[in-house]
């Protein structure tokens, strides 16, 4: 792949990308149980300054339309759908890391991933840095691409 490395543009150590699959399970409560705790333990690491955590720039979209689904659904009032995902903008590092097309095409074929869970992998391998998901799919492509995956 021809993408190119970020990590020395960021001296924090404590960077993780976490997928919206873990930051979806603070906004909505949903979810198994399993799945709830470690999303709460991911939060909790987030609050005590332990990790810092890092998006692509997707997840801006993503985010905003399960909220969106939720309140459509008459799962979340609107108003607290709104303000509990202000409040994960504000603990988020969005990262604008624009990839190449070519680059996530060949992500998910090598990896048999989505384009929007080959967005996370790129970031992660861009900075240099772990990866928190719930998704399968997504850990066994950070462990088959010999990344790092951070879990709980």
């Amino acid at each position: 792949m021809g993408y190119k490395k970020l990590g020395s543009v960021f001296e924090n150590t404590n960077l993780v990308v976490i997928d919206n699959s873990i930051i979806m399970r603070w906004l909505v409560n949903d979810g198994s149980e399993t799945d709830l705790q470690v999303s709460r333990l991911v939060l909790d690491s987030i609050q005590q300054g332990k990790i810092e955590p890092v998006v692509p720039s997707l997840w801006v979209y993503e985010s905003s339309y399960v909220i969106a689904s939720y309140i459509k659904k008459g799962l979340l009032d609107s108003k607290i759908g709104k303000r509990r995902l202000e409040m994960s903008f504000e603990i988020c590092r969005i990262i604008d890391i624009k990839p190449y097309p070519v680059d996530l095409v060949g992500l998910s074929l090598k990896y048999n991933l989505s384009s929007y869970d080959a967005t996370y992998l790129l970031l992660a391998h861009q900075l240099e840095c772990s990866v928190m998901t719930l998704d399968k799919k997504l850990k066994k492509a950070v462990i088959r691409s010999k990344g790092k995956l951070l879990e709980f």
